[in-house]
This record gives C-alpha cells, structure tokens and sequence, in this order.
C-alpha cells in the first residue's frame, strides 16, 4: 500500500509540474533561437520534482565547462529517469536522442519531437534518418545527449553492454568532445519493469573528463568508444561483465 501511495505521489508531482510550465515551453517551441530556453525549464521542473519526492541528486562534475564548446554527453542508461536527471544535471541546453515511444506521450510528446530527436531503433530507415538529424543539430550550435547504449538494454542493471557507435562517428566527423556520464542507482529509483513503481533513493552523477576527438579519424572510433566504456564502469558498483 506505501509503495502504491509513493507511485501516485510521484506520479502526480511529475505530471503537474510539466503541465503548469508546458505553455511556456510552448513559447519557446517557436522559434529555434529560443529552444536554449527550454533549459531552464527543464531544471525549474527537476529542481522541484526531485526534493518533493523526497530525492537527493547530487551532481559531480570532472570535465572544464567551456560554454564556447559543444559535447556529446555520453551516460549509461538503466531507467527512463535518466532523461530527467541528465536534463537536470547538464550545465546548457542539450538535445538527446530518444526512443519514438516518447512522441506517443500527451503533451511530452509534443514538445519532445519539436526539440529533440526520436529514433524508432527497430528500424535500420530510422536510425540513418536520425544520424542525418544528430549532424544537423550540432551544426545548428547545439550540445547532445545521446544513450551509447543505444536504449535501456541491459539485463542485470548497472552493468554496461555493448555500445553503438552513433555517438563516436558524429563526434569524430564533426571534431567535438565526448563527456562520458555514469547515472547511479537510477534504476533502484525507477526500474525498467513492469509494473512501474517509484522506490525512493537518491541519485548520483558523475560527469567524466572530457575525450577530445581533435584530430581523430573514424578508424579511432572504437578505441574512443573504449574509452568512454571504460570511464562510465569506472564509477558504477562492481560488475563482472565484460564488453563483447
């Protein structure tokens, strides 16, 4: 009974808050030189979610913020709460690559396809057609936010699995840094399983020191998505798995 009246309780929260800040976000919708301003939305939203669900997130940052520079920030993926706590967490608006699900969502859906990028990943048409839109919106000024994972795809939460290589490719052909991100215990907050149930636990991230790709080729990406790899398991629990 606790667990239900916690599930509605966050629930609710959720809800309420998006829906008393989606007109403005609706504003902001209208031209693309005022998406950046969405940011701050974003983060009125996590900044009052977060605490009155009683949620501690704790932000730590490793890497030099240049504002003159754009990332691709690269977290492990192990709950549809990451979306929000990267959101939170990023120090600049970001546009991140999401499952084509999220447009389905009333409202969210909405905002989400105007600003950000959906990709339906069982289809190969898609995934070509989203790696056009990354390009664009790097090209367009914009920092990324992109699940190397290529979705919650793990079995057996925190572990990693093997990464795709969207991410790497467009960060090495169009010369920006990779910021490695590792989530923790986001999916003891809210576990990709059904049915969904909000457990209360605080948050974690940590925001690894950049990965420069000046000078890089395609024939580094794999070495770069190791290292990525590598920086993110660094600061999850210990894990036996090992990438393929």
């Amino acid at each position: 009974m606790l667990r239900q009246l916690y599930f509605v309780w966050c629930v609710f929260w959720l809800v309420i808050i998006f829906v008393l800040i989606f007109p403005f976000f609706v504003v902001f919708i209208q031209r693309k030189s005022w998406h950046k301003y969405s940011h701050y939305l974003y983060q009125i939203w996590a900044w009052i979610f977060f605490p009155i669900i009683g949620v501690r997130v704790h932000c730590e940052q490793l890497f030099d913020w240049d504002s003159s520079k754009q990332y691709i920030f690269c977290p492990n993926h192990t709950s549809f709460i990451d979306i929000a706590l990267m959101v939170m967490c990023v120090p600049s608006f970001a546009v991140f690559v999401g499952t084509a699900g999220l447009a389905k969502i009333p409202l969210f859906g909405y905002h989400f396809v105007k600003l950000h990028i959906p990709v339906n990943r069982r289809h190969a048409g898609s995934r070509a057609q989203t790696y056009t839109h990354i390009c664009r919106k790097i090209d367009e000024g914009h920092n990324l936010i992109i699940f190397p994972e290529g979705g919650i795809r793990t079995q057996n939460p925190p572990d990693l699995v093997s990464f795709k290589n969207g991410a790497f490719k467009a960060a090495i052909e169009k010369q920006i840094d990779i910021v490695p991100v590792s989530i923790l215990n986001s999916w003891k907050l809210l576990p990709d399983k059904k049915p969904f149930y909000f457990y209360r636990h605080d948050c974690r991230l940590i925001f690894h020191k950049a990965i420069s790709t000046k000078g890089k080729s395609l024939k580094d990406m794999e070495a770069i998505s190791q290292q990525t790899y590598e920086a993110i398991k660094s600061r999850l629990p210990h894990s036996d798995t090992k990438k393929p």
